[in-house]
């Protein structure tokens, strides 16, 4: 079997990612056995198997995409960021991407019976919080944001607004975008003191 080449085999890991998020939404969670991941991937099982052992390491590496995807952000003005916010509230709602919201949700259940998935949450979470904290520094740095806005509750409650609001996503209809869009609108007004 020849060798194949590093970026060859990322581009691979990244087509099984996609067909395992593609899976999950037809099959449903439970349903999306590896195998059926291999065939929507339209790869053999050996195949599959050769960049993921099982279907915990591949949804351990669904997580690591998602938040890489996400630290790679640079939001350098409150208009980038209130845009962000707002793709971010409607992604939570399952108004753009029910799939996302359906995914996260198992990913949730899981984390009640698999200590490795909710290891990886938990970073997810954290490292959501720094994300917030480092792009509220930015715009505090660049007077964007009052002197006076404390950037650490900050981080904090806009953290936690989205934790709080993907945990409602489990009862269907449960997130209502407005009232979501409206608590973030009064904090960015807090930010910015127009409020």
């Amino acid at each position: 079997m020849p060798k194949r080449s590093k970026q060859h085999m990322m581009e691979r890991r990244q087509q099984i990612l996609y067909a395992a998020i593609e899976c999950f939404r037809i099959e449903g969670f439970e349903g999306a056995s590896m195998k059926k991941i291999g065939e929507h991937a339209g790869l053999s099982i050996g195949a599959l198997y050769t960049h993921f052992k099982n279907r915990q390491e591949l949804i351990l590496a669904l997580i690591d995409a998602v938040t890489k995807e996400r630290d790679r952000k640079s939001l350098n003005s409150i208009d980038e960021f209130r845009a962000f916010l707002d793709e971010s509230a409607l992604q939570v709602a399952g108004e753009t991407q029910q799939n996302f919201l359906q995914l996260n949700l198992h990913i949730l259940k899981s984390c009640f019976t698999d200590e490795k998935i909710r290891e990886k949450v938990e970073e997810t979470m954290e490292s959501q919080r720094a994300f917030f904290h480092r792009t509220l520094a930015i715009l505090k740095d660049t007077k964007q944001i009052c002197d006076s806005y404390d950037i650490e509750v900050g981080a904090d409650l806009l953290n936690w607004t989205f934790v709080g609001a993907l945990f409602s996503g489990i009862i269907p209809g449960a997130v209502k975008i407005d009232s979501l869009r409206a608590l973030l609108n009064r904090e960015l007004g807090r930010m910015t003191g127009m409020m």
